[in-house]
C-alpha cells in the first residue's frame, strides 16, 4: 500500500462516518420501523468502519508507517470506541424489546457517545496515516 491509498481510505472513512450520522439524525423524523432500520444500519456501518480501519492500521504498522507508541494510542482510542459501540448495541437490543420513550432516549444518547468515540478513533488513525 502506498500513502495515496491511505489518504483515499481516510476520505472514505469520513464519508462513511457522515453517512452513519445522517442515518441517525434522519431517524428523528421518521416512523418507528424506519428509525429501527436506520439505527441498525448505522451500527452496522460503524462496526465495518472500525474493522476496516483496524485492518489498515495493522498493515501500516507492519510496514513501519506507524510507530509502536502511536499504535498504542490508536488502540487506546479503538478500545474506547469499541466499548461505546457495544453499549449502543445493547441499548438497541433493549429498545427492540421495550419500545419506550426512555429506552429510545438512552439509545440515542449511547449512539451519540459511540459517534463521538468513532470520530476520535478515526481522527487519530487518519492523522497517523497521513504522516
Amino acid at each position: 500500500m502506498n500513502k495515496t491509498r491511505y489518504v483515499t481510505y481516510g476520505s472514505m472513512l469520513l464519508i462513511t462516518f457522515l453517512s452513519i450520522l445522517s442515518l441517525l439524525v434522519s431517524s428523528c423524523a421518521v416512523n418507528q420501523a424506519t428509525y429501527e432500520q436506520n439505527v441498525y444500519k448505522g451500527l452496522n456501518m460503524a462496526a465495518t468502519t472500525y474493522e476496516s480501519t483496524m485492518e489498515t492500521i495493522g498493515e501500516a504498522y507492519k510496514k513501519g508507517m506507524i510507530s509502536e507508541p502511536m499504535k498504542e494510542k490508536i488502540i487506546e482510542k479503538a478500545n474506547i470506541y469499541w466499548k461505546t459501540y457495544h453499549s449502543a448495541v445493547l441499548a438497541y437490543e433493549i429498545y427492540l424489546r421495550q419500545k419506550t420513550t426512555d429506552n429510545k432516549l438512552k439509545l440515542d444518547g449511547l449512539v451519540q457517545n459511540m459517534n463521538n468515540a468513532l470520530v476520535e478513533f478515526l481522527e487519530i488513525s487518519q492523522t497517523n496515516l497521513d504522516k
